[in-house]
């Protein structure tokens, strides 16, 4: 095959979706997996390129299907905080482990829990929670905060062609959500919490935050940020729908339309810069350089974007 890499990914593919559209159980599919596997042992030691080329997707398509398993299917672990979950408040300890997203009547948190307290004592728990807080304090991530908060599990209204919310959860890790109305609900124990890496990813992310809100406050630089952070929950509602009403919503998403625009000039920029020098031009292939340098800038935007 001249490129093994797209069947590979069209099978890989088709096995999320499928996954989601239906449900498999692990045991057949792992045993499939593992039989594929042993044929692709085999055919690689026989050298049969013919047959490895359809065994690859075959193998992929099975990866996506339990990948997809393991997020919307896989029962929660037994000291997950889905088990405390009931109908009174409870105090929870944790770490804010995604950048909060900040709109103009909420904040919205994933907390990722390690404790709570029942009866007076410490209990050890483990689970995401999103958590909304009707507060204008500037969380950060990494965070450590305290909350009381009636926890619920999110279902869905049962619209037929609604947005499929609990799932859009599930994607997320998330299986328990609660508010908080006030200040008094929530503290912040201490900061920096996280992960180093993580940590100074999202300084430089608050960074360009602050730079382009000090610049533009307005509407127009909460679209920027939408288009460069990936964060649209400062855009207004009324204008939210009018990208709505005319078909340009991804312009406002981190999709591949983005993607083109930010590899299409890097390779144009790098490529023009290597173009002008022949002393580069005699001893490095400019096109090679040039995707490369492109490669990498999609990478790091993808961090910047916050990987979404």
């Amino acid at each position: 095959m001249q490129r093994p890499i797209v069947p590979i990914l069209i099978a890989l593919m088709v096995g999320i979706a499928g996954s989601v559209l239906y449900r498999i159980p692990d045991f057949p599919v792992q045993l499939c997996l593992a039989m594929v596997l042993v044929a692709i042992l085999l055919a690689s030691v026989r050298k049969r390129t013919g047959l490895l080329g359809r065994l690859l997707p075959a193998a992929f398509f099975l990866l996506g299907l339990l990948a997809m398993n393991r997020l919307l299917y896989a029962p929660p672990a037994g000291d997950h905080i889905l088990h405390a979950v009931g109908r009174e408040p409870l105090t929870v300890e944790g770490t804010v482990c995604d950048n909060p997203r900040f709109s103009p009547d909420r904040t919205e948190l994933v907390v990722c829990a390690s404790r709570i307290l029942l009866s007076g004592r410490y209990q050890g728990v483990s689970g995401r929670v999103l958590l909304n807080v009707r507060d204008p304090y500037p969380f950060r991530y990494g965070d450590w905060i305290r909350f009381r908060s009636r926890l619920r599990v999110p279902h869905n209204f049962m619209n037929p062609g609604a947005f499929d919310y609990e799932r859009y959860l599930l994607l997320r890790g998330i299986l328990v959500r609660g508010s908080v109305n006030d200040g008094s609900g929530y503290v912040v124990l201490r900061r920096n919490a996280g992960g180093g890496f993580r940590t100074a990813l999202e300084r430089f992310r608050d960074r360009i935050r602050e730079t382009v809100l000090a610049r533009s406050p307005g509407t127009e630089g909460q679209i920027i940020l939408a288009m460069i952070l990936g964060d649209s929950k400062g855009i207004p509602r009324a204008v939210m729908e009018k990208f709505n009403q005319t078909g340009t919503t991804h312009i406002i998403a981190i999709s591949g339309f983005n993607i083109v625009i930010v590899a299409a000039f890097t390779l144009f920029v790098v490529w023009r810069i290597l173009k002008s020098s022949e002393y580069v031009l005699l001893r490095w292939n400019a096109t090679v350089v040039a995707t490369i340098a492109a490669i990498l800038t999609v990478v790091l935007f993808t961090f910047v974007a916050g990987c979404g």
